[in-house]
């Protein structure tokens, strides 16, 4: 999981080593959040559900 990261997020390859499945997750959240917030996600599921 760790390899896929560095190279979505920039500086992450000096801290990469001291990472573990929880740091991975909150990496991946942070990312996906960043990556809504510019509209860079897709929503889905059914909208007369909440999305």
């Amino acid at each position: 999981m760790i390899a896929h990261l560095t190279p979505l997020v920039s500086g992450m390859e000096q801290f990469a080593h001291d990472l573990d499945r929880n740091a991975c997750d909150a990496i991946i959240n942070a990312y996906t959040g960043r990556l809504h917030f510019n509209s860079g996600t897709d929503p889905l599921g059914d909208p007369d559900e909440g999305v």
